[in-house]
């Protein structure tokens, strides 16, 4: 307000008026009043200190007896009464506020009634004193309440920008741990431990959506199960934790039935309409929910009741590529703007890490893979053979031939060759699908490498190959397609990989003398 400095000096001038229409002033014993004032306010403070409790009693209580002495000491007719009985109102508005300045006006003015009564003080000094008193508790009121909402709104201004740099602090953290982060498993696990833990934004549950193609489907979901667990990490995360890197680094606390409930999850995003989750897609816009019911989210979410959260999108290249689910359902902390702003913020950076962990996953699949075939190249059977060995874990190698495949060049052309190298790394890679991974060795030529299977699991598998290949129908070709197979086993047929590959390659070409499209474990 911009009177306040008017009405104040308004109110000081009617005080000054008051004591003006007093006369006789006396000082005798006045100096005993300040030494007692100084004795009362060491034993205040002491009581602050060690007795916080009784902090606010002890305040009221010493400035009436503050009071009470000053009626002692000074005459009847002294018109420094109203005067010092300001300094010990003062300390109780101060002390106790409002409460202790009225119960202090209370009490002070019994005193000065019975004062009156009994001791014959005038009748003028006593309402004037407590004339003097009601407008200067008046004023002190009015003052302390325009101070401690002065003093709310700095606290509350401090706690947003408070909020405002740990906001800041983990945006760089994260975004610092995202620069090197490869894996999008990692990149959930990062944005949304970020988003959960209590010294970051705070959310009590965090799911995860992708886009895949039409359908919106569960990725990574981190958060408890019930108010008992949560508070229990919480506080684990308090104690043992002091920033998101070692967060992070830590064993992680995940509800598995809470991330098996989310990866259950599979909505078509033409359907449902009232579905948030659906409308976050295509009206790619943050919604914020208040007293939803938990049924629009699906059947499968449903159970998980959400009812307040805050949904964003995760948008790359003006195109949704996932959705976060937020809630404080165990706290049951309102989800406000400012929350869902910073939320935002993250998203925005999730996308971009998300973008580049794509943008990596390409280019890796395009250094590691044949471009004809589809299958892995050379280099990379030869990472993945040094790999196994280093580990010491066992695989069976298949060396593969093309029958006849000169003659598929000479008598159809190479182009139709082409097709019969891109049908057969397609039927490989379809084979050994969860079992193993298919290279294409050079020309005609492919590998397939089978970790942790038997002799007998490896010969289903190359039959299944062979089947596979003769079902293959190519265009204006009567030839039939078939492959001849050599296998060897790490280590018990050779203990390197260029003897192990020499091995299997010569079974391969015995395999081809002994009438193609046959498969041999044995050198004949």
């Amino acid at each position: 307000m911009k009177n306040r400095p008017v009405l104040y000096v308004i109110f000081t001038g009617f005080i000054l008026y008051l004591l003006y229409l007093q006369e006789g002033l006396n000082l005798r014993e006045e100096g005993s009043i300040l030494l007692l004032a100084s004795a009362l306010g060491l034993a205040v403070n002491y009581i602050r200190s060690y007795l916080p409790k009784f902090h606010r009693l002890a305040v009221v209580a010493g400035s009436f007896l503050l009071v009470l002495y000053a009626l002692l000491v000074l005459s009847n007719t002294s018109p420094l009464a109203p005067l010092l009985f300001l300094f010990p109102l003062t300390l109780s508005i101060l002390g106790h506020g409002i409460y202790g300045g009225v119960i202090l006006y209370l009490l002070t003015g019994g005193a000065l009634f019975y004062h009156h009564q009994i001791f014959g003080l005038s009748e003028e000094v006593y309402l004037g004193t407590m004339i003097i008193l009601g407008c200067a508790l008046v004023s002190l009121l009015y003052f302390s309440r325009i101070h401690h909402q002065v003093v709310k709104n700095n606290e509350e201004w401090l706690q947003k920008l408070h909020a405002k740099i740990n906001e800041m602090t983990l945006l760089r953290d994260i975004t610092t741990s995202m620069q090197s982060v490869k894996d999008l498993k990692k990149l959930d696990k990062i944005v949304l431990t970020a988003i959960t833990a209590g010294y970051g934004l705070g959310f009590n549950r965090g799911l995860l959506f992708l886009v895949e193609e039409d359908t919106l489907v569960g990725e990574y979901a981190i958060g408890p199960s019930n108010r008992k667990e949560a508070y229990r990490i919480w506080g684990d995360v308090v104690i043992k934790q002091s920033n998101l890197h070692e967060v992070l680094n830590s064993p992680e606390e995940k509800d598995e039935t809470l991330l098996d409930v989310v990866r259950k999850v599979s909505l078509p995003i033409g359907s449902h309409e009232r579905n948030p989750l659906l409308r976050c897609v295509r009206e790619k816009t943050p919604l914020l929910i208040r007293q939803g019911n938990p049924e629009d989210l699906g059947p499968i979410l449903e159970k998980l009741s959400f009812e307040n959260y805050a949904v964003v999108p995760m948008i790359s290249k003006d195109q949704v590529v996932g959705v976060y689910l937020v809630d404080n359902c165990f706290n049951q902390k309102p989800i406000q703007d400012e929350d869902l702003d910073a939320l935002i913020t993250f998203s925005g950076q999730a996308a971009l890490a998300f973008e580049n962990i794509q943008l990596y996953d390409k280019i890796r699949t395009l250094a590691i893979t044949d471009e004809l075939t589809k299958v892995y190249n050379h280099r990379h059977y030869k990472d993945t053979i040094a790999r196994y060995m280093e580990s010491g874990i066992s695989f069976i190698l298949m060396v593969i031939d093309v029958d006849d495949f000169k003659s598929f060049n000479e008598i159809y052309g190479h182009a139709t060759g082409d097709e019969v190298l891109k049908e057969v790394g397609g039927s490989l890679k379809n084979a050994v699908k969860f079992k193993g991974e298919a290279f294409r060795y050079g020309g005609d030529e492919f590998t397939i490498i089978l970790p942790k299977r038997t002799r007998e699991e490896a010969l289903d598998v190359a039959r299944t190959i062979q089947d596979s290949a003769l079902s293959i129908a190519l265009h204006k070709v009567d030839h039939p397609l078939t492959l001849s197979i050599g296998l060897a086993a790490y280590p018990e047929d050779a203990s390197c990989e260029k003897e192990l590959f020499i091995l299997a390659d010569r079974k391969l070409k015995s395999a081809k003398e002994s009438g193609k499209n046959t498969i041999h474990w044995e050198v004949l």
